[in-house]
């Protein structure tokens, strides 16, 4: 074999190895950024999740409240609230694709339309008659209390518990790989 064909053979090497050491600095990079963004993502989800659960507990607590006081302003916070909870709910379904994840949170948002559709409104209807002079505000609170806020409360706690534990679980998939 001539020198001009070694030569050429030994570039030819040199360049098909770079061009692996190319593609394999190209994957690793694919799948790091990959990685980054699940775990940004996971890391969203957890706050918003705490965001949810914080929320629960103010819209409990202004309905007490309007219960209590009526005044307009906590009845304002309590559908704003609500809404606030319909928005992070919303923004945390577009951070994951995972079906469990996903499920959880469309339980969350079950639970709290109907504690908002059910319980919330009732009491809104039932506190008209508090000021019509037909009732009191604290015998309307009493039967708010009978209802078992904080049963209701638990058990959606429960099922943010679940979602973050999923959560965790994808983070800690995804840092072991």
């Amino acid at each position: 074999m001539k020198i001009r064909n070694k030569l050429l053979l030994n570039f030819a090497l040199l360049l098909f190895l770079m061009l692996l050491g190319f593609l394999f600095s190209i994957g690793a990079t694919y799948h790091e950024h990959e990685a980054k963004a699940t775990l940004s993502n996971a890391y969203e989800l957890t706050l918003k999740t705490e965001g949810v659960r914080h929320q629960m507990v103010e819209n409990h607590l202004a309905l007490s409240n309007f219960l209590i006081t009526g005044t307009p302003a906590e009845l304002d916070s309590l559908r704003e609230g609500n809404n606030r909870i319909s928005d992070l709910l919303r923004e945390s379904q577009a951070k994951t694709t995972d079906p469990n994840l996903r499920a959880g949170l469309n339980r969350i948002e079950a639970m709290e339309r109907d504690w908002y559709s059910t319980v919330a409104d009732h009491f809104i209807q039932e506190h008209r008659e508090v000021e019509n002079g037909k009732a009191k505000a604290m015998d309307v609170l009493d039967q708010y209390t009978e209802t078992g806020p904080s049963d209701q409360l638990r058990r959606s706690d429960e099922v943010i518990n679940e979602v973050q534990s999923e959560d965790q679980a994808l983070i800690q998939k995804t840092r072991d790989d």
